[in-house]
């Protein structure tokens, strides 16, 4: 008889068993289970140390009615908003192919309320029953395929009327997804759910863009990852793009007893280095556009106008020196 799905009520579960809130063993040798939900057997590559097995279907069910039920609900043409509703959901596991329902869920329910394709249920289920063929929790380390790649390539699919044989749609489909799962592979190093669904989003709108002349809407401020914490195998830190950049440089104690007037000429390009060191071309501009600002005022607060001027004149000669080198190299 099946049991009723029930989750350890603990936040240690969103990243451990689901039944006890214990730490996981991943596997590379397979080992017959019987799911402690519904008694199915089958082969399971993630172990919890007190027997409890949990198969995909019951792993993932609560979360893919969910992410249907916003899906089919919502108001926005934003997928990134979607995606957020589903992940505030109680009990969302950190890790596992329900992310890759969840993708596909935001970008349907955004091309829904857009209009330009005409979006049903049957259509969600469809795609949401193709998914399920291919996205298995933990083959992202045992075949190289993340789950939510072949989430964009089956929204993708069905919208292109893909099937095996046909040309130019099953190239298209094929396109989307490889490109997918490079930026996937980018991300990696421990895997995480959240950043490959973040970057498969920006990806799936940019086709849908160049294939559909469909606009969605993109994130509305900077993404921002708040799960750090929780990841079971590390977080990437600063090597993701979406840590949050207060704590991309975090100074220790020795750093403040360093930071005194007579030191900072010798500190301030290791501090710089380090900052930048984790951020991209845009994070970097909207640093230097916010702190420059804050910096200058400080710099000039207790200084005469002669030296202001000279000050000034100083900044300018060198930030045109350094746009000249740029031009020679």
């Amino acid at each position: 008889m099946k049991k009723k799905i029930e989750r350890f009520n603990d936040e240690t579960s969103l990243h451990n068993c689901l039944v006890c809130g214990s730490p996981l063993e991943y596997l590379t040798q397979a080992q017959k289970s019987k799911c402690i939900y519904c008694g199915k057997e089958f082969n399971n590559y993630v172990l919890c140390p007190n027997g409890h097995s949990v198969c995909d279907e019951c792993h993932n069910r609560p979360i893919i009615d969910k992410a249907k039920e916003i899906c089919l609900t919502s108001n926005s043409t934003n997928p990134y908003f979607i995606f957020q509703e589903m992940l505030k959901q109680p009990n969302i596991p950190m890790l596992g192919c329900h992310h890759a329902f969840m993708v596909a869920g935001a970008l349907l329910g955004a091309l829904k309320k857009e209009g330009t394709i005409k979006i049903a249920e049957k259509d969600v289920d469809e795609i949401f029953s193709r998914i399920g063929n291919q996205a298995i929790g933990g083959y992202c380390g045992l075949t190289g395929i993340c789950g939510i790649a072949p989430a964009v390539g089956a929204c993708f699919a069905y919208l292109l009327g893909s099937k095996c044989g046909t040309n130019q749609e099953q190239k298209i489909v094929m396109e989307v997804v490889t490109e997918i799962c490079k930026a996937i592979a980018d991300l990696t190093g421990p895997s995480c759910c959240k950043a490959y669904s973040w970057k498969s989003i920006e990806i799936a709108q940019e086709w849908f863009k160049h294939e559909f002349d469909i606009l969605l809407l993109g994130p509305t401020e900077r993404i921002t990852c708040h799960y750090d914490t929780m990841h079971p195998h590390g977080c990437r830190a600063k090597l993701c793009p979406y840590y949050p950049p207060s704590k991309k440089f975090e100074r220790s104690k020795d750093n403040l007893s360093l930071a005194k007037p007579e030191n900072m000429k010798e500190i301030m390009p290791m501090i710089m280095d380090r900052m930048f060191s984790g951020m991209n071309a845009i994070e970097r501009m909207e640093f230097i556009s916010t702190m420059m600002p804050k910096c200058l005022e400080n710099i000039l607060l207790n200084l005469d106008s002669d030296s202001r001027s000279k000050l000034a004149k100083e900044l300018l000669e060198r930030i045109l020196n350094i746009l000249e080198k740029q031009k020679t190299n």
